[in-house]
């Protein structure tokens, strides 16, 4: 096994520990395996970012998509920590529609969207600073979207599109 398939099976081990943590409620299980794993920290944090707004999106979406294996799964977690959502009236964001909040955090906001182009629902994130956000979370920022854009597992939504309009950087 190479250094970098090594270095995936750990972050992936790593993963599936802070979703269990997440399932009992323990936040702080990111601190302690971020501690635990220096050389991964950096990486462990953004993946998990991008974990929870897959999260997110598949709490919003289980309805649209055909039933499967992670139905079950998606729908015992809804359950477990069902939070409303953000009505907000539908507004335009270059080829988005924003339909609603999804969620947010310390570095963004996530909106339920339809791609206008392709008349698909996505998931946007938005840096929650906007056009005042500093080059530090600009970078933090797209480091997390390229770090989502490089996994491929069935409960990671992909990333389709990064950039900026009107000085607001998002990925969806």
């Amino acid at each position: 096994m190479n250094s970098a398939n090594d270095r995936d099976q750990r972050l992936a081990m790593l993963l599936e520990q802070l979703r269990e943590a997440s399932a009992r409620n323990n936040p702080s299980e990111l601190d302690r395996l971020a501690a635990e794993h220096p050389d991964l920290a950096v990486e462990l944090r953004e993946l998990w970012g991008a974990a929870m707004v897959a999260d997110a999106v598949a709490a919003h979406t289980a309805d649209l998509a055909p039933h499967d294996a992670y139905d079950d799964v998606a729908q015992a977690q809804r359950g477990a920590r069902e939070e409303p959502t953000v009505q907000i009236p539908p507004r335009s964001f270059g080829d988005y529609e924003l339909i609603e909040e999804l969620g947010r955090g310390g570095m963004g906001v996530v909106y339920k969207a339809r791609q206008i182009s392709l008349n698909r629902t996505v998931a946007v994130k938005l840096i929650l600073r906007g056009q005042l956000a500093s080059k530090a979370d600009r970078d933090r920022f797209r480091a997390e979207a390229e770090a989502a854009a490089g996994l491929d597992h069935p409960s990671i939504v992909p990333i389709y599109d990064v950039g900026e309009i009107d000085g607001q950087p998002y990925f969806s």
